[in-house]
């Protein structure tokens, strides 16, 4: 509960007041690399959907470890629209043999999974953007591993 306080007091944050603010995501993994709007990101997303047409294969991509991408912001990105030119995870999910890949990525997959849930069940009390805001409130300069086994599951480390 305190990281929500701290969400409003730091967005200065009234239900009478609704200051919005924009869902920006990331294009790479590198934590310097560019950010655009969800538009743009949709947009982008959707050409390279257009380009491997219907019946042509996706190109593969291994999932890197968690603790390498550096914020919530850069799953929800990874998820939905695809980092540094690589598709989403969730059209490799639907497509590749989607069985085949999720095997490959299995053990990479869990936590990510787990995170994409946390985010849409916490969308129903705040914006994508708030929501994303939060969690990385919430995981701080602590890596994303420990955000999700520790901070979101209570595991003991």
């Amino acid at each position: 509960m305190t990281g929500i306080i701290k969400l409003r007091q730091l967005r200065d944050f009234t239900y009478e007041n609704h200051e919005i603010i924009p869902l920006i995501i990331p294009t790479s993994i590198n934590p310097n690399g560019r950010w655009i709007t969800i538009n743009e990101a949709k947009n982008r997303s959707l050409q390279r959907h257009q380009k491997h047409g219907k019946g042509q294969v996706v190109p593969y991509y291994m999932l890197p470890v968690l603790g390498t991408l550096p914020s919530v912001h850069h799953v929800y990105a990874e998820w939905y629209f695809g980092l540094d030119d690589n598709p989403s995870i969730d059209l490799l999910l639907k497509t590749n043999g989607g069985d085949k890949w999720k095997n490959d990525n299995k053990a990479r997959l869990v936590r990510r999974s787990f995170l994409i849930e946390e985010i849409k069940m916490r969308e129903f009390d705040f914006t994508t953007a708030e929501v994303l805001v939060l969690l990385d409130l919430l995981k701080g300069k602590d890596k994303l591993n420990k955000l999700v086994d520790v901070k979101l599951l209570n595991h003991k480390r």
